[in-house]
């Protein structure tokens, strides 16, 4: 992180044949409350992440040492382990989570390296550009609790397909056998449930998530065959999503 007594531009030369590239660009206030208004402007500065390229820059050798500043290349390898290792019980749900908003602040930072990318060098907006802006912007919506959640007893839960495929083998094992309750994690809640309602619930979870895919493959398609820049960017990615399965427990 760097900091400056003044705003600092995006994108400047340094006079060596390298370039600084700014992003995250923010003012931080001072903490002092009994300077004056004057004073305390004074007293802020401002911080952004940044690198340094040299010549010739482009779109992918900036996206590239972006990501390489704000992550070494084990760091997701040890994400893509702990997420694998959750996955099989050995570790708990949080680190599912933390590899799944890894990729998703990824994906937005290369989405901001672009579009910042186009503004430095007068690279006009196409409409291949705003389709694919709203593309990313279904991914992320169809990927977040927006989506991806239920209610029980008022509390947002998810459980996944991979997770969903676990419990169906769980609940079909538990009627063969005979047994009348089995126990499900909702988001480090354990949840003893009578086989019959647990199997009810997955099933309500997995059809909700169904007709969910659907319209996010029907945005999908919409957003591919728009004509103008204009319709990409005023398309309603977030309509027509089946209403929440909602569970009293």
């Amino acid at each position: 992180m760097a900091h400056y007594d003044s705003k600092p531009s995006v994108y400047e030369a340094n006079g060596d044949g390298s370039f600084t590239y700014r992003w995250n660009i923010r003012e931080v206030q001072s903490a002092s409350s009994t300077e004056t208004d004057e004073a305390q402007e004074q007293k802020n500065h401002w911080e952004c992440d940044e690198v340094v390229v040299w010549a010739t820059v482009t779109r992918e050798k900036l996206i590239a040492a972006v990501l390489a500043v704000l992550w070494n290349s084990d760091y997701e390898s040890k994400l893509v382990n702990d997420y694998n290792a959750a996955k099989f019980g050995r570790l708990d749900s949080s680190y599912i989570k933390k590899y799944e908003d890894f990729i998703k602040q990824r994906k937005s930072t290369k989405r901001q390296v672009e579009s910042d990318y186009r503004t430095i060098f007068n690279i006009p907006r196409t409409l291949q550009d705003a389709i694919n802006e709203k593309l990313a912007e279904i991914e992320d919506y169809d990927t977040s609790d927006s989506v991806n959640s239920f209610l029980v007893n008022g509390i947002p839960c998810w459980i996944d397909k991979e997770m969903r495929a676990v419990y169906g083998n769980s609940v079909a094992s538990a009627k063969k056998l005979g047994e009348e309750s089995l126990d499900i994690d909702l988001n480090g809640m354990i949840i003893t449930l009578p086989v019959d309602s647990a199997d009810m619930i997955l099933a309500s979870i997995q059809r909700y998530a169904d007709k969910a895919a659907i319209i996010t493959s029907k945005h999908k398609q919409a957003v591919s065959s728009l004509l103008t820049i204009e319709e990409a960017d005023d398309y309603d990615h977030t309509d027509d999503y089946p209403e929440k399965v909602t569970l009293n427990i």
